[in-house]
């Protein structure tokens, strides 16, 4: 079988798809990539289903080794990648031949990035989803020497897709990124003052920043009692007692007891999934 080998991780790289859908009931979180727009246009590059499984890598790229001939494609946050001595861009597909390595460095404007295969990678289903999440699958992230099947391919340069796909990209050079949100269950429960705060406050990343969540460093004063334990999903903001917000990402719980007094938009879930710690966000409030 056709197969990439990780020769070296890079920082917390995992396989990802769409996730799972319809285990929450059961305590399962969605997973899946968090930048799920970058995923998306990776796969139709390569005239993959747009729910393909990838390889999302944060901060820090790996190094790959190809075992057969492979078209791919990197999208995501912006690297200096090459395949061999060949300098790689972000949204075009490439061909490797056996043996060869692709070197992915740092991300140099946003925070996480995808690989994508002609044929996707093909590891093993767990609950219908190839996403990591420990212990739901067996692993939590890759690891130095792991092989990696990929399906057979269904690229070539005459049948490709033809998108431009830096005009959907959702990663900016702002100072401070405008994030859509809209009003949650608990949200009625915010007094005037602290609803002006949270529309013209600006937010910083807080280095509590991974797949789970996202907590803000500012706080918003509040007495706001707990409520009892109620469903959450992806894009939640949690407000604690102590005044932390938290944004619920793809690993987050399916409960929670802290009020829910936001919810980020699709194209704020796109906007945040390309953070990292220090960055700066501003709400901006819809649907009210």
């Amino acid at each position: 079988m056709a197969s990439i080998t990780i020769v070296k991780a890079g920082i917390y790289s995992t396989i990802q798809d769409e996730g799972r859908n319809g285990y929450a009931h059961i305590g399962v979180p969605q997973s899946g990539a968090i930048d799920k727009k970058a995923m998306r246009l990776a796969n139709t590059l390569l005239n993959n289903p747009s729910h393909t499984a990838v390889l999302e890598y944060t901060l820090i790229g790996p190094v790959i080794q190809f075992n057969t001939t492979s078209f791919f494609v990197l999208s995501g946050g912006t690297v200096h990648a090459q395949l061999e001595e060949q300098d790689i861009n972000p949204y075009q597909v490439y061909k490797a031949t056996a043996g060869q390595l692709l070197k992915i460095g740092s991300i140099h404007n946003g925070s996480r990035g995808y690989l994508a295969i002609s044929g996707g990678i093909r590891t093993a289903e767990y609950l219908g989803s190839r996403s990591f999440f420990y212990p739901v699958s067996p692993f939590e992230k890759l690891k130095a020497g792991d092989v990696l099947p990929i399906g057979d391919t269904t690229y070539n340069d005459t049948i490709g897709s033809r998108i431009n796909a830096k005009q959907f990209t959702h990663i900016t050079n702002q100072e401070t990124v405008a994030i859509e949100v809209y009003p949650a269950p608990e949200f009625k429960k915010l007094n005037a003052t602290q609803r002006k705060k949270l529309e013209s406050q600006t937010f910083t990343l807080s280095k509590y920043w991974n797949r789970m969540a996202i907590q803000l460093q500012e706080a918003i004063n509040n007495t706001i009692p707990s409520i009892p334990t109620g469903p959450v999903l992806p894009g939640i903001i949690q407000l604690t007692p102590a005044g932390t917000l938290i944004i619920l990402m793809a690993d987050c719980q399916v409960t929670g007891g802290y009020p829910r007094i936001m919810q980020l938009s699709d194209s704020g879930m796109e906007c945040i999934s390309q953070l990292k710690q220090g960055d700066t966000i501003k709400f901006k409030l819809v649907g009210l």
